[in-house]
């Protein structure tokens, strides 16, 4: 009798908060994971994938996924992670799953035909998810590949502090056929060294399909503290793409209202011709950020692309271009002002209201720029301390 209560006893003790993972047992260990349990990490090779299906944390009490907070970092290889089917191609899958966080983690692509983190396809939405301090490189097979990506429906996503280099793509939120929204996400103090194509870019939305708990209608993605640098590597003609390209809101119905505020990024370079460092649609508030591009293209570019513009603000920002340093079309009413730029194309500014802010010549010769900005010293950290005073993120 005493060993049946014992054993009662036990099934009926709640999970371990705290759990221990190896390369030999990690996978296991993941897929059973439930609400406020930690899975830590220890440090070494992990040569399978991470595939994390149906996990459901809860906002209080996500699911975390975590490597040491010092020291070497578990190591994720991509070369086995390869797939025929290029949707489920990636070192962390994550599919169906709400409030997972995954943290302090190396992902490294070897170049193979593999993106890094991948969020699932479909309309069953992924939820909550944190990626956090995550070492992302050398996912660069094509430029078809990613360090993160998402192709689920998805909402409340938290993309901190991670460092991506040698990549075909630095982040893809959203589907080519605008059927998986990214909504109220935060993209925050990442750095996105060279890649082949887009350093981040949001896709367009298609009118929303109605998905339980989405968030309503006027909600905000923000794209903020962001140094994303295209000065080598970049592919050009038909194939360069923007740093950073933010696609339209839903054309009518929930999410219309929809806005990106876009703020304290530093986007340098673009070696992709004559490539615009920032290009957007739909609603727009971009302020404070820094942008420097000394190859042919342009500073902010506002146009409808997949979709239509709307209300558009482009204010307090410091832009050097040997392009157009801010063109805006297709907006009713535009507000473009208190903008510091200096430009070498036809015009400093393009907007179809005129604009308020300072305008001049490239100041002490065309390669005062590069000599300040292309190679900063320091780690990356280092770099946005200069730009705002106080690092955004610390390698």
């Amino acid at each position: 009798r005493a060993a049946l209560w014992l054993a009662a006893v036990a099934a009926c003790a709640p999970p371990p908060a705290r759990l221990v993972a190896t390369p030999d047992d990690y996978q296991a260990l993941a897929s059973d994971l439930r609400a406020g349990q930690t899975l830590e990490l220890t440090p070494g090779v992990y040569r399978d994938c991470l595939a994390l299906m149906g996990l459901r944390g809860r906002p209080d009490a996500p699911i975390v996924i975590r490597g040491p907070a010092r020291g070497p970092r578990p190591l994720f290889l991509g070369a086995g992670c390869a797939q025929v089917a290029l949707r489920r191609s990636a070192v962390v899958l994550v599919e169906d799953s709400r409030w997972v966080t995954l943290e302090r983690l190396e992902l490294d692509g070897q170049g193979a035909r593999v993106s890094g983190v991948r969020a699932g396809f479909g309309d069953t939405p992924v939820v909550g998810l944190t990626l956090s301090q995550l070492d992302l490189h050398d996912f660069d097979a094509s430029p078809q590949f990613s360090a993160i990506s998402s192709f689920a429906t998805a909402w409340d996503w938290r993309i901190v502090g991670n460092h991506i280099t040698r990549v075909g793509l630095g982040m893809y939120l959203g589907n080519s056929n605008g059927e998986a929204p990214f909504i109220r996400g935060e993209v925050r103090g990442n750095v996105v060294l060279d890649p082949l194509g887009y350093g981040i870019q949001i896709k367009h939305q298609a009118p929303r399909r109605p998905v339980a708990g989405m968030p309503p209608d006027g909600s905000v993605t923000r794209v903020v503290g962001n140094l994303i640098r295209k000065a080598a590597r970049g592919l050009g003609g038909e194939e360069g793409r923007p740093n950073l390209l933010l696609g339209a809101q839903p054309p009518e119905g929930p999410g219309r209202s929809d806005r990106y505020e876009v703020s304290h990024n530093l986007l340098l370079q673009n070696d992709a011709g004559d490539e615009p460092l920032l290009q957007g649609e739909g609603n727009l508030d971009v302020h404070h950020n820094v942008l420097l591009n000394d190859f042919g293209g342009g500073g902010v570019l506002i146009r409808p692309h997949q979709g239509g513009v709307g209300e558009i603000t482009v204010r307090e920002n410091t832009i050097i271009a040997r392009g157009v340093g801010i063109s805006v079309e297709g907006s009713v009413d535009p507000v473009v002002r208190d903008n510091s730029v200096y430009a070498l194309g036809p015009c400093a500014i393009v907007s179809p209201r005129g604009f308020m802010g300072t305008v001049g010549g490239w100041p002490d010769g065309p390669r005062w720029a590069p000599a300040r900005w292309e190679d900063p010293p320091g780690p990356a950290g280092s770099v946005t301390e200069w730009a705002f005073g106080a690092p955004l993120w610390d390698p």
